[in-house]
């Protein structure tokens, strides 16, 4: 009974959902959470000594510790680190945008479209 309570609930939402939109959005979960798999790599390498080790950036653990339930979720949600490293930001930062741009490459036409969409200034042609 439970199963097929649950089963219409999914098909009553599921009518009412943009499919384009619920697709739009988990696209865009899934980019992060590559982007913290990408930085968390880097993280790793830099530790193993392949990649070289740099300071943090910034120390976010006063605030949130990547230890702790919540940030231990963002960690392995988004690659969330309190203390990341010019390299680890930089992986995820670069992966976000490459990877955004090729997996989305309807915004950027748009946004090509729309900067080629405003007008140039009239020349005089007459003398």
């Amino acid at each position: 009974v439970g199963a097929a309570i649950l089963g219409w609930a999914v098909f009553q939402g599921g009518r009412r959902l943009s499919i384009q939109g619920f697709f739009a959005a988990t696209s865009v979960l899934l980019l992060f959470l590559a982007g913290g798999l990408v930085a968390s790599g880097v993280g790793r390498l830099q530790g193993l000594g392949v990649l070289p080790a740099g300071d943090p950036l910034w120390d976010t653990s006063w605030l949130l510790d990547d230890q702790s339930t919540v940030g231990s979720l963002l960690a392995g949600l988004v690659g969330y680190r309190a203390r990341p490293t010019a390299l680890e930001v930089g992986g995820y930062v670069l992966y976000v945008v490459v990877a955004g741009t090729l997996f989305f490459p309807a915004l950027v036409r748009r946004r090509a479209r729309r900067a080629s969409d405003v007008p140039e200034p009239a020349v005089n042609t007459q003398r």
